[in-house]
C-alpha cells in the first residue's frame, strides 16, 4: 500500500543544482584563490609564473642557455597550475606538462636545441590556454 507520493530521481537532482546555484555556483568573475589538495592557492602564484614565462621565451629567443635560471624560478608556478587544472582540465594540465618537459629537456642538453625558443612560446601559450580554462585572464607579456 503506497502513502503519500512517490519522487523520482529528477526532484533530487533539481533540489541539487538549486543548490549549486544558490551558493555561489552561478557566480561571475575569475577565482581569487585555487584549490590545491584542499590548500587555497593565491592566483598571483601561477599568474606570477605565466609572466615570468614572458620574460623566459624572451631570453630563450636571445640564448637559450640564459633560460635556465629564470625558468627554473617559474617552474614550480606552472607545476601548481597542471596540479589545480588536473581536477577538471586534465587536457590542459596533460598539455602543459608536456610542454614543460619538451622545454625542459631543450634546455637541459649540452648545447640547449635549436627549438628552444620555440618550444618556450608553445609553453607560453599552453599555460595561456590552462589559465583561460581556469578563468583567469592571463597577464599581458
Amino acid at each position: 500500500m503506497k502513502t503519500g507520493m512517490q519522487r523520482g530521481p529528477w526532484v533530487g537532482l533539481a533540489a541539487i543544482a538549486v543548490a549549486l546555484v544558490a551558493c555561489g555556483g552561478g557566480s561571475s568573475g575569475p577565482p581569487k584563490t585555487l584549490s590545491l589538495s584542499g590548500e587555497k592557492v593565491p592566483v598571483s602564484q601561477v599568474t606570477s609564473a605565466y609572466s615570468g614565462m614572458c620574460g623566459v621565451v624572451k631570453d630563450t629567443a636571445a640564448s637559450p642557455v640564459s633560460a635556465v635560471v629564470p625558468f627554473a624560478s617559474v617552474e614550480d608556478g606552472l607545476n601548481v597550475l597542471a596540479t589545480v587544472l588536473a581536477k577538471d582540465h586534465g587536457q590542459e594540465s596533460q598539455r602543459l606538462l608536456a610542454a614543460m618537459e619538451t622545454f625542459l629537456t631543450d634546455i637541459g642538453k649540452k648545447p640547449p636545441a635549436s627549438s628552444s625558443s620555440e618550444d618556450a612560446t608553445n609553453l607560453l601559450g599552453t599555460a595561456k590556454e590552462g589559465l583561460q580554462a581556469l578563468k583567469i585572464t592571463p597577464p599581458s607579456c
